[in-house]
C-alpha cells in the first residue's frame, strides 16, 4: 500500500466512511481508488488529492500530510541531473533491495535520510 493510501483509509476509518462512500464522493469507482490507494494505478494526481481533502474535510495539518503522502507515492523518482555518479549508485541499489529490507531497516534508513524528521527527534511517519 502507497504512503497515500494508507493515511486515506486512516483518515476514512476515522471517520467511518467506506471506500464506495469516498469514492463517490470523488468521482472515481471503488476499484479505481482501491487500486490507486494501493499504488498499482500509479500515485494519486492533484485533482484527486484535492478531491479528497475537500470530501474528508481535513484540517491544515492533515492536508499537509496527505500532500507529502501523495507525492511520496509516485513510484518514479527523478535522480538531478547535476548528481554525482555516487548518488546515482546509491538510489540504483536502494531499488534493488528495497524489497528485501526488514521494517526495522526502512526505519533506520528513513531516520537517517529524513533531516527534519531527524532534527525533531521523532519517529518517522506521514
Amino acid at each position: 500500500m502507497t504512503p497515500w493510501g494508507s493515511l486515506v483509509r486512516q483518515y476514512r476509518a476515522a471517520k467511518n466512511i467506506s471506500l464506495k462512500q469516498m469514492a463517490d464522493g470523488v468521482g472515481l469507482s471503488p476499484s479505481y481508488l482501491s487500486a490507486i490507494e494501493l499504488g498499482s494505478k500509479g500515485h494519486p494526481k492533484t485533482a484527486l488529492v484535492e478531491k479528497t481533502i475537500k470530501f474528508l474535510r481535513l484540517t491544515q495539518p492533515q492536508q499537509a500530510k496527505l500532500r507529502l503522502a501523495a507525492e511520496r507515492s509516485n513510484q518514479i523518482v527523478k535522480i538531478p541531473n547535476d548528481s554525482s555518479p555516487e548518488t546515482y549508485h546509491l538510489v540504483h541499489l536502494m531499488a534493488e533491495r528495497v524489497s528485501n529490507l526488514s521494517a526495522r531497516e526502512v526505519q533506520v534508513i528513513a531516520f537517517l535520510l529524513d533531516e527534519d524528521k531527524y532534527n525533531n527527534g521523532g519517529c518517522y511517519e506521514y
